[in-house]
């Protein structure tokens, strides 16, 4: 996933090498996931692209990975999600309401990036 380019910042500050670093990361920890565990990190950023928040509720992940025929329950989700935030692919915070919301926490074109992921089968 290229999620640093030189022409943005043609100086490579230490921070750019930090972000760049970071972002080929979520790109390796994807190739490096079982294929329906990256499916459904992929569930989460189609529903985060829909979104207007750009944060999706736990429920509506499980409900779209459900729809899509990948058979998570509450505690295979938690889980997953664990793993998830341990790598930094997704953050998870807690509304107003007491919802738990998840996010992908890159740009919105890292996470297209992210949904067009294939895994190299070479």
């Amino acid at each position: 996933i290229k999620c640093w380019q030189e022409k943005e910042n043609p100086t490579k500050t230490k921070k750019s090498v930090r972000v760049r670093s970071s972002c080929v990361a979520v790109d390796k920890v994807l190739a490096a996931l079982a294929p329906r565990h990256a499916h459904v990190l992929q569930v989460l950023a189609k529903l985060q692209l829909k979104s207007s928040s750009s944060e999706v509720t736990i429920s509506e992940w499980k409900d779209a990975c459900k729809k899509k025929m990948l058979p998570y329950n509450d505690q295979q989700i938690r889980a997953l999600m664990n793993e998830y935030i341990d790598h930094m692919l997704i953050r998870l915070t807690i509304d107003d309401e007491g919802y738990e919301r998840v996010t992908i926490p890159h740009s919105r074109k890292q996470v297209k990036e992210i949904l067009k992921f294939k895994r190299n089968t070479s």
